[in-house]
């Protein structure tokens, strides 16, 4: 009978160290969901991944990284300058990546769970951070439940990179040639620019002639007329027939006539 006893009482002994366990287990488990400033790390009861460099990183991932703080941080450029004030720890979900239109710089937006350092992120702050720098940080995935399902959703996101990238490169080339293109012209026109400025140096002087109304031909005459003798008239010309002035009477060369 004292050994039944005994053993009754070890066995609510072991009953109430199990109920002790399970109350510390869920203390400390929603200590960590509230964001407590104690040491966190990944559950026990689930297993994660490092995150290797070949993009090994979709929407739907649960992920840990710890990054650099700076003081002055540009938002636009997503860049800092400065040395490091400190390190943050976050935990989060990847809710959106995309592919930029200019460069096809992967960008993941992750929904913060938890954070903690220096200047933590308070809960659901979506954080935008670089592909190439979420892999840099030596990032831990969460595995997934159904990790098929994973895989569908991981070549998806690579089916779209591939397409950005083979579209980047195809303008580039296109770039290329429209510049190539462009230096072949110019230098056409640099070789014909001496023809053309000859050219224009000969027909220039005609342009100009025919532009005010006269000729070639019909200006030589009017240079050629000579004035009339002022002395003529009078009978008083001292050259006689050697004077380079004309000798006729006004009247008469109105009239059309000349005086011999």
């Amino acid at each position: 009978m004292a050994i039944f006893e005994q053993d009754r009482f070890k066995i609510f002994r072991e009953d109430d160290e199990e109920e002790v366990e399970k109350e510390e287990d869920e203390e400390s488990h929603y200590s960590q969901s509230e964001g407590s400033d104690s040491d966190r790390d990944f559950d026990d009861d689930l297993s994660y991944d490092v995150l290797e460099e070949s993009g090994d990183a979709c929407t739907g991932d649960v992920v840990m990284f710890k990054q650099n703080v700076y003081e002055t941080f540009n938002i636009a450029s997503r860049s800092a300058s400065g040395p490091p004030c400190g390190t943050r720890t976050v935990a989060g979900r990847i809710i959106k990546e995309s592919y930029g239109a200019a460069k096809q710089q992967h960008t993941f937006t992750i929904e913060v769970l938890w954070s903690k350092g220096e200047k933590p992120l308070p809960p659901l702050h979506p954080l935008l951070i670089k592909g190439r720098n979420l892999y840099r940080l030596k990032t831990l995935r969460q595995r997934w439940e159904d990790e098929g399902k994973r895989q569908k959703v991981l070549m998806e996101k690579h089916s779209r990179g591939s397409i950005a990238r083979s579209d980047r490169e195809m303008r580039i080339q296109e770039k290329e040639r429209r510049k190539m293109l462009k230096g072949k012209a110019n230098r056409i026109v640099k070789k014909e620019e001496p023809n053309k400025n000859h050219y224009q140096r000969v027909r220039e002087p005609a342009l100009k002639h025919q532009q005010s109304g006269l000729s070639v031909v019909s200006a030589e005459p009017q240079r050629s007329k000579k004035q009339l003798c002022w002395y003529y008239p009078q009978g008083i010309c001292p050259f006689g027939s050697n004077c380079k002035f004309l000798h006729e009477l006004r009247h008469t060369r109105r009239e059309g006539r000349e005086v011999t």
